[in-house]
């Protein structure tokens, strides 16, 4: 997905509403998406990440960029952005373009990545969510504000979103999340990973909703040998 497809309705506030977040635009009045925009995000949530796609050595499995940054903490790989020079790797792999100043990004990543870790369960079970992990990501949509502007292609008029000051990557992660929200996601389909020693989540965005693993090649296999094995011990 591109830079310009990621921002194509950013939000300028989150909020939340009868315990579930709400994405609207900057007077608070209305949502942020219209239906067709809306239609367009779900099929984002779809199309983002491949599942099972590592690059690098670095898992991109999650099915949205969110996801992604959540998932560069981990009991199996660590911390990856924990340095400047780790953020700086983990953004370009991920197709964004980090800040001259790493070391303040890469502390902004930190942060946003807690509030979004904090946000999945709540997501899931329909509680209400930390309104401080809300707050550090409103922090930054806020920096994702944008006006209408028409243009001229031959004959034809095209409409478009000019950012007010280029977005940084961690805004575009922030962006991502209230896109995600605003697509209208199946709280279901947001999982952990069902291996035993594994703590990577994801958006389950198979047709039939029965995506177990993080990847099938890692976890999944893994399952699959123990599988074996205990059959095959159980016949001995």
């Amino acid at each position: 997905m591109t830079r310009s497809a990621r921002r194509a309705c950013p939000a300028s506030r989150l909020t939340v509403e009868n315990g579930l977040i709400r994405p609207f635009n900057i007077s608070g009045n209305d949502y942020i998406a219209s239906n067709r925009q809306i239609e367009r995000l779900r099929l984002q949530i779809v199309t983002q990440h491949p599942p099972g796609d590592f690059r690098e050595g670095m898992p991109f499995l999650g099915g949205r960029l969110w996801i992604d940054l959540v998932n560069t903490r981990s009991d199996a790989l660590g911390d990856l952005v924990s340095s400047p020079d780790g953020w700086q790797k983990w953004a370009a792999t991920a197709e964004l373009e980090p800040a001259a100043d790493a070391p303040f990004e890469a502390k902004e990543a930190r942060e946003l990545r807690s509030a979004l870790a904090r946000l999945f369960d709540p997501l899931i079970e329909g509680n209400r969510p930390p309104a401080d992990a809300i707050g550090v990501i409103n922090s930054h949509l806020r920096r994702a504000a944008s006006f209408p502007q028409l243009s001229a292609n031959e004959s034809r008029l095209a409409f478009q979103q000019i950012p007010v000051e280029p977005l940084s990557a961690v805004g575009e992660i922030a962006v991502d999340f209230a896109n995600f929200i605003a697509a209208g996601f199946e709280p279901a389909r947001l999982r952990h990973c069902s291996g035993e020693a594994c703590s990577l989540v994801f958006y389950d965005s198979s047709r039939n909703g029965a995506r177990r693993w993080c990847s099938m090649e890692v976890c999944g296999n893994r399952h699959k040998v123990k599988s074996h094995r205990a059959r095959k011990t159980d016949t001995e």
